[in-house]
C-alpha cells in the first residue's frame, strides 16, 4: 500500500467496521492478529519520527477542518502582504514550501467562478435595456409624429405617410457586452491553465477546479439568450482585458452607473469582480509554481501555526488599530516577524523563531 491507500484503509475500517477511533489510535491494536498488517504497511511509508497515532489523527481529521484553515491563511496572507513578491515561508520537518501556493491560487479560482455565477445570475434577470428613439418612416403610426417633417414631405397634400420618432429595445449596452465578454475571460482562462505546462504536475483536485469553470462557462456562453449582444461583443471578443479598447468599454459602464442610468447592482459588483480576475491572473503569471502538500499531521500543525500567527496580526491591525509592519524572511536563514508600537514600546512578534536564554558567566 501507498499512504493514500492506508490512508482509505483506515477509515474504510472506522465507517464499515465500525471500529472506534480511539481504539484505531492506539498502536496496540496495530499487534492484533487481524491487523498486523496495518502495522507492516505503515513501516513502509511513515516519515521520519512519525507515530502510528499522528498519522490516524491526520487521516481521520475531517478535510473541511483543514481546507478551511489552509483558505484562511491564504486569504490573511494575501490581505496583509504589501506587494506580490512576498512570500510565507512554511516549515514542516526538513521540508520548507512558501504561501501563497499554487493550491490557494486555484481554490481562489473557484471561488472567484462561485461569485461570478452569482453576479451572472443577478444581471441576467433584470438586464439593462436601453430605449434609444429612432426616426420611423409609413404609413402605421407608430410612436410619436413629427408633423413638421411630415408636412414638408408631403407637399401640402394630405399625408399618406408619416413621419415619425419610436423606441426601440436595445439589449447591446457597454454593461451587458461586458458581462458576456467576462463569461467568455473566465472560459479561456480555465481552458489556458489547463493546457499550461507546471513545473509541478496538475493534481487531481486542481484538475477537477478547472474543469468545472470550463463547463459551467461554456454552458452560460452557449445557452446566452440574446443574440443581439453576442453579436455586439465579437469585435471585443479577440482582444485581451488590457486593451485599450476595453479599457474604454469598462470606463463607458462606470460612467452610466455613476449618471444613474444603471440601476441594477450586479454591473457594479461585476466592475469590482473583474479587478479580483485581473489580480489573481497576474499571480497565476508570477506566482510560485509549487504547492504545498498535506500530507501528514505535521504538515497540520505547520498549517495552524502560520494560521494563528496571520490571525494576530488580523487582531492587531483591524480590532485594535496598531500600525502592524510584516517583514517576510526571504531565505530559510532569515525570520518573518511583524512588528508595532505600543505604550512606547517596539514589540516584535516572529514566526517559527527559537530562543534561548544566554548562560550568565561566573568569575572571571
Amino acid at each position: 500500500m501507498n499512504r493514500q491507500e492506508l490512508a482509505n484503509e483506515i477509515i474504510r475500517l472506522e465507517k464499515e467496521q465500525k471500529i472506534p477511533r480511539s481504539t484505531l489510535i492506539r498502536s496496540e491494536f496495530t499487534l492484533q492478529p487481524n491487523f498486523q498488517y496495518l502495522d507492516i504497511e505503515f513501516r513502509r511509508v511513515q516519515r521520519k519520527n512519525e507515530k502510528w497515532h499522528q498519522f490516524v489523527r491526520f487521516v481521520l481529521t475531517p478535510k473541511d477542518e483543514w481546507k478551511y484553515m489552509y483558505e484562511r491563511l491564504a486569504y490573511l496572507l494575501r490581505y496583509h502582504r504589501e506587494n506580490l513578491d512576498d512570500y510565507f515561508v512554511l516549515k514542516s520537518g526538513t521540508t520548507s514550501n512558501t504561501m501563497p501556493d499554487r493550491m490557494t491560487d486555484f481554490i481562489r479560482f473557484h471561488k472567484l467562478f462561485e461569485e461570478f455565477f452569482q453576479i451572472y445570475s443577478k444581471i441576467i434577470r433584470r438586464m439593462q435595456v436601453d430605449y434609444p428613439t429612432v426616426e420611423y418612416s409609413g404609413q402605421m403610426i407608430r410612436g410619436k409624429i413629427d408633423w413638421r417633417k411630415t408636412l414638408l414631405k408631403s407637399n401640402g397634400q394630405f399625408p399618406l405617410s408619416f413621419e415619425m420618432n419610436t423606441w426601440s429595445r436595445e439589449f447591446a449596452t457597454p454593461e451587458n457586452i461586458l458581462l458576456l465578454l467576462s463569461t467568455n475571460w473566465l472560459n479561456k482562462e480555465s481552458t489556458k491553465l489547463i493546457n499550461a505546462k507546471f513545473s509541478e504536475p496538475l493534481q487531481p483536485d486542481e484538475i477537477q477546479i478547472l474543469y468545472d469553470v470550463e463547463s459551467s462557462t461554456n454552458r452560460l456562453i452557449q445557452n446566452f439568450p440574446y443574440m443581439e449582444i453576442v453579436k455586439a461583443s465579437k469585435r471585443f471578443s479577440k482582444l485581451i482585458p488590457q486593451d485599450n479598447e476595453i479599457t474604454q468599454l469598462i470606463e463607458d459602464v462606470e460612467f452610466r452607473i455613476k449618471q444613474g442610468y444603471i440601476r441594477n447592482k450586479g454591473y457594479l459588483e461585476l466592475l469590482e469582480w473583474l479587478k479580483k480576475l485581473k489580480e489573481l491572473s497576474l499571480e497565476f503569471l508570477s506566482g510560485n509554481p509549487s504547492r504545498f502538500h498535506i500530507d501528514s499531521l505535521a504538515d497540520l500543525d505547520t498549517i495552524y501555526e502560520a494560521w494563528i500567527f496571520l490571525e494576530l496580526i488580523d487582531f492587531c491591525k483591524l480590532k485594535k488599530h496598531l500600525d502592524v509592519k510584516m517583514i517576510f524572511g526571504k531565505t530559510d536563514s532569515e525570520h518573518t516577524f511583524f512588528e508595532f508600537k505600543f505604550d512606547k514600546h517596539m514589540i516584535k512578534i516572529y514566526y517559527d523563531r527559537q530562543f534561548f536564554k544566554k548562560m550568565e558567566r561566573h568569575g572571571h
